[in-house]
C-alpha cells in the first residue's frame, strides 16, 4: 500500500495541552482554601499540593510541572506525580504554579495557581538586627562609663593613699 503523510496537517490532529487544577491543599495535614491567597504562621512545618489533569483521553500519558515562585528558580518537571510536598520553607511570598501536558504535547498555557505567604519568626523580621545593634552600642557605651567611673573612684583613692603617706613621712 501506499501511503502519504502531510506534515503541515498534522498540527491538527494533535489534542490541545489539557488543563490542570489544584484540588486540594493541606498545612500540617489541614485542609486549607485554595480559592484564596493565605498567611501562614512560621511554626508551619510543611504544605502539601494535590493537583490534577482534566484531561480523560490518556491520563496515564499527562506529564505535570511545577514552579514555587520565590523558591525555585525553573520549572521542575514531576512526570506522572500528582503531588508535590515543601517542609522548612524560609518565611516569604510564594506562588505555586504547576501545569499539564500530554507526552510529547505542548504544555497548558494556563497554569494553575496558589499564593501564599509565610510569616517570619519575631527574630527574622527586618526591625530586629537595628534594634539589637542599638542596644549593643547603648550596653557597649555603658561599659565604657561604667569602667571610666570605676577609674575615677580608683584615682581619687589613690590620690588619697599618697596624701597620706606623704604627711606620715
Amino acid at each position: 500500500g501506499v501511503s502519504i503523510i502531510q506534515p503541515d496537517n498534522l498540527a491538527r490532529y494533535q489534542a490541545p495541552p489539557p488543563p490542570v487544577v489544584i484540588e486540594t491543599v493541606m498545612v500540617d495535614d489541614q485542609h486549607v482554601n485554595v480559592n484564596e491567597d493565605i498567611t501562614l504562621s512560621s511554626s508551619m512545618r510543611k504544605i502539601e499540593m494535590f493537583y490534577a489533569s482534566l484531561s480523560y483521553r490518556t491520563p496515564e500519558q499527562v506529564r505535570y510541572r511545577y514552579r514555587l515562585d520565590g523558591f525555585d528558580k525553573k520549572w521542575v518537571n514531576r512526570q506522572a506525580i500528582r503531588n508535590i510536598q515543601f517542609t522548612n520553607l524560609p518565611p516569604g511570598k510564594y506562588n505555586f504554579e504547576v501545569s499539564a501536558s500530554v507526552r510529547g504535547g505542548k504544555w497548558s498555557e494556563k497554569n494553575a495557581s496558589f499564593t501564599f505567604t509565610i510569616e517570619p519568626n519575631w527574630y527574622q523580621r527586618t526591625w530586629v538586627i537595628p534594634i539589637i545593634l542599638i542596644a549593643f552600642f547603648i550596653a557597649l557605651y555603658m561599659l565604657y562609663k561604667a569602667r571610666m567611673q570605676h577609674l575615677k573612684t580608683r584615682e581619687v583613692e589613690l590620690s588619697h593613699i599618697v596624701d597620706d603617706r606623704t604627711r606620715a613621712l
